[in-house]
């Protein structure tokens, strides 16, 4: 799956939220229920009930909850996921991750511990 290349700013489209500009804080914990495309450089924790995809221009120092992850670019934090947790090159991760499905691709730069069950309870999100 390939997604297309977009410049870092906010999107009015209720399914993606982008990075206005660099160094631009998410404001205090974000909980959200809809899916999350970021890019550029962000920072603070994001919990979701759907997908998250991290762009590969993307930096991002947060602890991720969602039902699914998928790593592109770098990240600074703890990710935990319901159903799956997907790092593609060129990614970068320093964290931790928790979910049952676990990949990580070939290029691919992790430094943490990986924890994997059954299944997460959906409560833990």
């Amino acid at each position: 799956m390939r997604l297309p290349r977009v410049r870092p700013r906010w999107s009015p489209e209720p399914a993606k939220m982008r990075a206005r500009e660099r160094d631009n804080p998410l404001p205090g914990p974000r909980e959200l229920n809809r899916s999350v495309h970021l890019d550029g450089e962000i920072s603070g924790d994001l919990t979701t009930t759907e997908s998250v995809v991290i762009g590969a221009t993307a930096v991002i120092r947060a602890n991720i909850r969602a039902t699914r992850i998928v790593i592109r670019g770098i990240v600074h934090g703890d990710l935990t996921a319901t159903t799956s947790i997907e790092l593609i090159s060129p990614a970068r991760v320093f964290g931790n991750l928790e979910g049952p499905e676990i990949s990580i691709g070939p290029g691919v730069t992790f430094s943490g511990a990986c924890r994997m069950s059954a299944t997460l309870p959906t409560r833990a999100i």
